[in-house]
């Protein structure tokens, strides 16, 4: 009677494991799918970039003067000048209104000085974006803003930004990754906050690439708490079970003729910073700690396998 005891539990043990892998590796291929899709994504707001940034002055969409007398555009000032743009409805997920038809242009006091001519013509070009920005946001409500930055300091975010400080985009962790690149292919960051909301967000970024010149970056932000929800929900796992997303980081070199996997996202990670210049840096696996160091190097080292 023991022995078939414990060769039912033996049984029922494979059992378990075998459930907890296969919802493992569902929960791989959901994330997978959903990261592809975004780098999709990407990769288009990348060619629109590099169209609207080589197109004749006279080819350009025409848009009607808004309220601003502006071309088609607003500056994040409006807002807060009652100049907004009509048609703003309120989004619980961003705690105020947006807009979903025009982008917001922002300059920080130091591109206002010295972007010159090039900060005008950016503005005007990289403000049509708004064309292929409406079209996704209400598709993909995992991505919550959608953006464009230049080298002469111009922002233009979908939907609006507010409550900033003196914004530059190329202070910011998603310009600094792009813009460093060596090629235009997509790049994700690691966790930053938001410079609105301080919520953790993680940027899927791209540089344009205008002839031999890096012409400014387009990306979009996920918010950190996305990540974890897809990496939790729907998977056959106690509500107390940990969840990781491991990605190589490129940043530093091979070891020992692999990529250096860290820690991107973590379930227990809070889902905001303390204020908006906080970051989480990827983790090395070998700071986990226990079974779950031992599981995260075997998974990088052999496969689910």
């Amino acid at each position: 009677v023991t022995a078939r005891r414990s060769e039912r539990d033996r049984l029922v043990q494979r059992e378990t494991e075998r459930i907890f892998l296969a919802a493992v590796e569902g929960r791989v291929a959901l994330v997978g799918e959903k990261l592809h899709n975004i780098e999709r994504i990407v990769v288009q707001y990348r060619k629109r970039a590099h169209c609207l940034l080589t197109l004749p002055p006279e080819h350009l969409p025409y848009r009607a003067p808004t309220s601003t007398n502006r071309d088609g555009f607003y500056y994040d000032n409006d807002y807060y000048e009652g100049r907004s743009p009509p048609g703003m409805v309120h989004e619980k997920a961003y705690g105020t209104e947006v807009s979903w038809e025009n982008v917001t242009v922002a300059r920080s006091s130091r591109a206002g000085r010295e972007g010159g001519e090039d900060a005008l013509r950016d503005e005007r070009r990289l403000s049509r974006m708004n064309d292929v920005f409406s079209l996704v946001h209400p598709e993909y409500d995992d991505i919550k803003w959608s953006f464009a930055g230049s080298p002469s300091g111009v922002f233009v975010g979908f939907g609006r930004y507010r409550d900033k400080p003196d914004f530059d985009p190329r202070t910011r962790t998603w310009y600094q990754k792009a813009i460093n690149s060596k090629s235009d292919r997509t790049q994700w960051t690691r966790p930053y906050s938001d410079a609105s909301t301080a919520e953790f967000m993680i940027s899927c970024v791209s540089t344009i690439q205008v002839g031999d010149r890096q012409a400014g970056v387009v990306g979009v932000d996920v918010p950190m708490r996305k990540i974890q929800d897809w990496l939790r929900s729907q998977a056959k796992f106690p509500v107390e079970t940990r969840c990781l997303m491991l990605m190589p980081f490129k940043d530093s070199p091979e070891v020992q003729g692999m990529p250096d996997y860290r820690v991107f996202v973590d379930t227990i990670y809070s889902t905001s910073g303390k204020d908006w210049q906080s970051v989480i840096e990827p983790r090395p696996i070998e700071d986990l700690s226990g079974s779950l160091k031992t599981y995260a190097l075997d998974i990088v080292r052999h496969g689910s396998n």
